[in-house]
């Protein structure tokens, strides 16, 4: 509908209208049923934008969606105060520009099975069929009565908002009580914190648990001075992806004691994950550690001994990993890519291998300086190795191997050692590829009958099978 001066007659009667878009609605719209539809009167307002409101109230679908530009919001509120009640378990709003509203992203937006919307909150780690959610979209100031909803909100998105330099643009009143906050294009921020948000807040610190942080092309700090010790003790995932202007995740370790994922990657000049090079950094908690595509970072420098997975790529000037005395026993998961200066995957390097007895996949890829693997782990499912030049053999033999892929290490004489052909089969192993090993002469065991076998460019390689 568009170019309407006056609402239909008898729009009255629709009890169950629950959306009514005008693209081009005059400012001074008349209803034709006055008498009995005023609530929906449009009123002059200096107002540029709009909430939309997901509910969960039709049968069915579970969703119910009501628009209204930020005066007649306000006006809704003082009627239906419920809906953002701060005892209610469930809302969603996303504010936006009334031009934005009335283009393509808001039709796209108002589809009702909102499919599109639901993915991509699962890729953001926050599929929220319960929870208090508002998105805030493409808003160059921060309008009045966009405080009344953020008040009681738990999960706050911030779309390429120009206005968003850090929560203090908030208030501190509306950032006690968040648990995710998602900033993504908000190309003005420079801090994330800034010590006069956390004025009279409780020893606690603020409640926040989710952080993600993407394109934000000023940040400079995550906070903007000397951070008081447990103000963010609650956050527990954190990432951090395209600031090129972070030199450093945190100024240290003891801010993050209950973080248990962190994410960094595209940070072109990040140089440590932490700013203190003086005391021993750790992170109890932390779980997974992603770090990809730092050109500067040089070393991770945190003991992590509840560590699970970790998986690094595309950091040329990383020399080793992790170091040899504290080695994260309960590592699960380990992928390495292109990281050109790596010599040794441990700091610290003894003659004997650190063992991880919970080792279950490695993947090294595109380290030309690796000279020596150094672990072992009885647990290990799964080896793929490629680009290695260096490497002259694993050096250890992982019984329950089930997936060997190594291609292109063209100094890999031997891949496992320590036991002979004779004695030894790897009798979980079902698919082998090997390709472009010149001097391979043998794996160091025995095979037993394969499902899935590409051997290619190993001329010297001898193969005994069971």
């Amino acid at each position: 509908m568009s170019g309407f001066e006056n609402l239909p007659c008898g729009i009255s009667r629709l009890t169950q209208l629950q959306h009514l878009a005008l693209p081009s609605m005059k400012e001074d719209i008349q209803a034709a049923d006055t008498s009995e539809v005023t609530s929906w009167k449009q009123k002059p307002s200096a107002s540029h934008w709009s909430f939309s409101v997901v509910d969960r109230t039709v049968p069915n679908t579970s969703r119910s969606l009501l628009s209204y530009n930020g005066s007649l919001f306000l006006e809704f509120l003082d009627s239906n105060p419920s809906v953002l009640d701060s005892t209610s378990n469930h809302f969603h709003l996303f504010v936006h520009p009334t031009e934005v509203q009335n283009g393509a992203r808001d039709m796209l937006f108002h589809r009702d099975e909102l499919v599109c919307r639901d993915v991509y909150l699962l890729t953001r780690h926050c599929s929220k069929s319960e929870g208090r959610l508002v998105e805030i979209h493409h808003l160059s100031a921060f309008s009045e009565g966009i405080e009344v909803v953020l008040h009681d909100a738990e999960y706050i998105f911030f779309f390429d908002s120009l206005f968003f330099k850090s929560f203090s643009d908030l208030g501190a009143g509306n950032i006690k009580t968040l648990k995710g906050c998602w900033i993504e294009g908000c190309e003005n921020m420079e801090f994330v914190i800034e010590t006069s948000d956390l004025v009279g807040s409780s020893e606690r610190g603020i409640a926040l648990e989710i952080l993600w942080i993407s394109n934000a092309s000023s940040l400079r700090s995550m906070y903007s001075e000397n951070l008081r010790l447990g103000s963010f003790q609650n956050l527990k995932c954190l990432y951090l992806d395209c600031c090129p202007k972070l030199l450093s995740v945190f100024f240290s370790s003891h801010l993050l004691q209950m973080l248990e994922i962190l994410h960094v990657r595209f940070c072109e000049n990040l140089v440590a994950l932490f700013g203190d090079d003086v005391e021993e950094h750790e992170l109890p908690n932390l779980r997974t550690l992603r770090l990809w595509e730092l050109p500067k970072l040089k070393s991770i420098g945190c003991i992590m001994p509840s560590l699970q997975s970790l998986e690094v790529g595309e950091c040329p000037m990383l020399e080793h990993m992790l170091s040899s005395l504290h080695v994260p026993e309960k590592l699960e998961v380990l992928k390495v890519r292109n990281c050109s200066e790596l010599g040794n995957l441990l700091e610290g390097l003894t003659p004997e291998n650190c063992k991880l007895p919970h080792l279950a996949e490695v993947h090294l890829w595109g380290l030309p300086k690796l000279t020596r693997i150094g672990i072992e782990s009885p647990l290990l499912r799964s080896l793929e190795i490629g680009d290695c030049y260096v490497l002259l053999h694993v050096s250890y033999m992982p019984e329950n191997l089930e997936v060997l892929k190594v291609r292109f290490c063209d100094n890999l004489e031997a891949i496992f050692v320590g036991m002979t052909s004779e004695n030894f089969i790897l009798q979980s192993l079902h698919t082998v590829h090997l390709w472009g090993l010149p001097k391979l002469v043998g794996i160091g065991a025995r095979l037993p009958p394969l499902q899935k076998s590409i051997i290619r460019d190993c001329p010297k390689l001898a193969l005994p099978v069971s």
